[in-house]
């Protein structure tokens, strides 16, 4: 090839990326905005509440007032608060009514079904801004894999991350963990730019150190599991020395930067910290240390509900949660590793970190499905680095050199094309999606929970298409996920006497089979996962059920059936 032609290649092929790229975004960002409407897991509304509370907080400078948690969710309250601004500069007049009532509230009962219609009203624009920022997050992760790795891989990985149905799913929910996941790969990804080369200018080795710690507060501010990073960048600084890849005047140099620029941020954002820093410091230390000892709540695994489950659970669930492409790749990641010795180093800290951080998790008491995101992005990058080393020791060196950066675009469409064929079915409600390698949602709803208010979300949809559906009152047995797209009325199912319907989730419940006939069965995707039925049948059909009962036993004796009949399931993680 002649120079000329060399120059005109490189500039397609740079359009090509380009365009490929944007379609990635943009399309990862439609995704992440398709399950807007659906429904509404059961934390969000409470997500809204506290962002309201930090709205106010902010507008009065009140800064003890500021909702502290655990998490401590700083992020997802600010990018709340920017959604109830937008929703209330667009429609003042209802937002002002809304917020009037909502702020009456002393506390947020479960059981309160009018308060989430209230906080309703503001979600889908807190849900529109966490998916902005998380597709952002996909740009900034391009960027920075790009000078990580070649434009073909970091292609190949972002559209990967854009189109895995686990993120997609958490990355539009007004919640803490898809953020965290987004937070903590752009950490990881500049702290191993800053070491990918020792001969690099120090001052530009020491830019990427202070932007691992920024993003490293980031992840910080929206949940405390991020600080599991702290520990991360010190064994990998401490490394990198001990290798001799820096100096040790380098190591403390980049340490230094990294939690200097973490802490500046992390004070600048949290307004706690500046009304009460000891006390705030405090909480975030003791709270998570607290809350890993003792699980609340019981979660679902293998067909048990129980409050705790073994270390398992999470070897279980993470394969389950891959996409096909990811999980094949990164077993193969152990092949590029050992023959591969070029991409040996990143290979190594990006697996560090995942096995890490899975230790970490089984330390944890507290067993749920969604602490695992912050591995996907690193399992997803070493996917894709092992995809396309076999991809090029396929094709060999010459047909590699002779086509260039386009080299690996036909690899990049392929993979990215059969993983948004796996998605497009589940688009609506992605966390329905589970390995299609592994048995898919039939198999996964068998061993870990399938619902996260999708059943809710479908029956309250299905329930509003009738005309009365406003004068209409309905037992729920997830009062925040079904009252926040339920018109009527919404009540526990404790209070069922009071209701014309009765919803119930049949996923991983041991729900009866009803002889008299059902008002609906809401299915999402593949599986049934509510019930609909009249109380006037489910009342006649379950005292049969107790008078035969009686019968065979020679028993007359009244029994509670009523209340054993309407306590609702044990929620599921």
């Amino acid at each position: 090839m002649t120079t000329s032609q060399i120059h005109s290649l490189d500039l397609e092929s740079r359009h090509l990326f380009g365009v490929g790229l944007a379609l990635l975004i943009v399309l990862g960002f439609m995704l992440r905005l398709a399950p807007v409407g659906r429904y509404v897991t059961p934390d969000e509304p409470a997500w809204v509440e506290r962002s309201i509370r930090f709205r106010d907080a902010l507008a009065t400078h009140d800064w003890a007032s500021v909702p502290s948690t655990g998490h401590p969710g700083v992020t997802t309250m600010w990018l709340g608060a920017a959604g109830v601004t937008v929703r209330q500069w667009l429609n003042p007049v209802e937002s002002a009514d809304h917020l009037a009532w909502i702020r009456r509230l002393a506390w947020l009962a479960p059981e309160n079904g009018e308060a989430f219609r209230h906080l309703a009203f503001f979600l889908p624009y807190g849900r529109v801004a966490v998916a902005l920022t998380n597709s952002l997050g996909l740009v900034a992760s391009f960027w920075l894999l790009r000078r990580l790795l070649e434009p073909g891989v970091a292609l190949l990985a972002v559209g990967l991350l854009a189109l895995d149905s686990f993120l997609v799913g958490h990355g539009g929910l007004l919640h803490t963990d898809g953020l965290l996941a987004t937070f903590s790969t752009l950490s990881v990804l500049s702290l191993l730019i800053a070491l990918r080369d020792e001969t690099r200018a120090a001052t530009r080795s020491g830019a990427w150190a202070l932007a691992s710690g920024v993003f490293g507060a980031l992840a910080l501010l929206t949940k405390s599991l991020a600080g599991y990073l702290v520990l991360f960048t010190g064994v990998v600084l401490g490394s990198a020395w001990a290798l001799r890849r820096i100096w040790l005047r380098q190591a403390i140099e980049y340490a230094l930067l990294w939690g200097l620029a973490g802490a500046a941020l992390y004070v600048a954002l949290y307004p706690a910290m500046w009304a009460n820093p000891l006390d705030t410091v405090r909480d975030l230390v003791t709270a998570p240390m607290h809350e890993s000892t003792r699980a609340l709540m019981p979660t679902f695994f293998a067909g048990e509900m129980a409050l705790r489950h073994g270390p398992e659970f999470y070897l279980v669930a993470l394969p389950l949660r891959l996409s096909p492409i990811v999980l094949l790749g990164s077993l193969l990641s152990l092949w590029a590793f050992v023959r591969k010795e070029d991409l040996r180093p990143n290979l190594a800290w990006l697996g560090v970190f995942c096995v890490g951080y899975l230790l970490l998790l089984a330390l944890n008491v507290k067993r749920y499905q969604r602490y695992l995101l912050p591995t996907i992005g690193p399992l997803t990058v070493m996917a894709a680095i092992a995809w396309s080393a076999l991809w090029r020791s396929q094709r060999g060196s010459m047909g590699a050199q002779r086509l260039g950066r386009r080299s690996l675009l036909p690899l990049a469409s392929v993979l990215c094309l059969i993983q948004l064929l796996l998605l497009l079915p589940f688009a609506a409600h992605p966390l329905t999606s589970f390995n299609a390698l592994l048995g898919g949602p039939w198999v996964g709803s068998r061993l870990l929970s399938a619902d996260w208010g999708e059943g809710m979300g479908a029956a309250a949809r299905w329930l509003n298409r009738r005309p009365d559906a406003g004068q209409l009152t309905i037992a729920a047995s997830s009062v925040p996920s079904f009252a926040s797209l339920f018109d009527g009325h919404t009540v526990p199912v404790e209070q069922a006497t009071r209701a014309d319907y009765i919803v119930r989730s049949t996923v991983q419940t041991s729900a009866p089979s009803f002889q008299h006939p059902l008002a609906h069965i809401s299915k999402v995707g593949f599986l049934e996962h509510a019930v609909i039925l009249t109380f006037f049948f489910f009342f006649f059909y379950w005292l049969r059920i107790r008078r035969s009962c009686a019968d065979t036993m020679g028993q007359a004796r009244f029994t509670p059936w009523l209340i054993s009949l309407t306590r609702p399931p044990l929620p599921i993680g």
